[in-house]
């Protein structure tokens, strides 16, 4: 609540203080404790090489590719102007860069 923010964080201290002395939490620790210590080197370097995302790289790019190709059909009108950005675009630089000379 706007206005009570010290108390608020006085009364979570006092409910974290008061779970960590409590029976479960010294149990949860030990345990937390325990299975820090079982994990090996091996399981270490095995879990940081695998990566984070559940989809490999080439599934979340045939993903994409697929739904740009399903927006592209519904809407014709949309691969007309890119393709019509694109030109304008290639002529504004090419006027950019016209008659530059090719010394460096």
């Amino acid at each position: 609540q706007p206005g009570v923010e010290d108390e608020s964080r006085m009364k979570v201290d006092k409910i974290c203080s008061a779970f960590e002395n409590s029976k479960n939490g010294l149990d949860l620790l030990n345990e937390v404790r325990n299975e820090e210590n079982s994990i090996t080197k091996s399981d270490q370097s095995q879990s940081d090489k695998r990566s984070p995302y559940k989809a490999s790289w080439f599934a979340q790019f045939r993903a994409l590719t697929w739904r740009n190709f399903l927006a592209m059909i519904k809407e014709p009108l949309l691969v007309k102007v890119r393709i019509v950005q694109a030109i304008v675009i290639a002529i504004i630089l090419g006027v950019i860069y016209l008659g530059q000379d090719m010394d460096q």
